[in-house]
């Protein structure tokens, strides 16, 4: 019976795995988030955004080419004007985070958020940081 119990605790776990790496990602968790975007850093569930005054044409095309090349990362076609969008896997189980990076009028929004579970770990305010860090904003 312990037996039974492991396979099964074991297929389940592979299932699950398997569901976090292969379920689509879309519809609510690429809908920008940019309500009340004033300049500043703001922390949520999940999920971080910080909003800047918008960098140079140079700093904007270096910026996106850093997020372009993070790991595991691959840029998704957004529907949205002014609107990149990207995901992000984590390298040992793969959950996946979405960023949105937005230029409204003359302000820079990236938002960071993952989509499974209800921490990132500070994952994404990281992540966030080291692309800014990386072209001096």
């Amino acid at each position: 019976m312990l037996k039974i119990l492991v396979i099964v605790g074991l297929l389940a776990f592979a299932a699950g795995t398997l569901f976090v790496r292969l379920a689509p990602i879309g519809g609510k968790h690429f809908a920008p988030r940019i309500a009340n975007a004033d300049v500043g850093v703001v922390a949520r569930a999940g999920g971080h955004r910080v909003v800047v005054p918008a960098p140079s044409a140079e700093q904007l095309a270096s910026l996106m080419d850093t997020i372009a090349a993070s790991p595991r990362t691959i840029e998704v076609e957004s529907d949205v004007h002014n609107t990149r969008m990207f995901v992000h896997r984590s390298r040992m189980w793969g959950f996946p985070d979405v960023t949105h990076v937005t230029l409204i009028n003359d302000l820079l929004i990236i938002d960071s958020h993952l989509v499974y579970g209800q921490s990132d770990l500070g994952v994404n305010k990281a992540r966030i940081e080291g692309w800014l860090a990386t072209v001096n904003l």
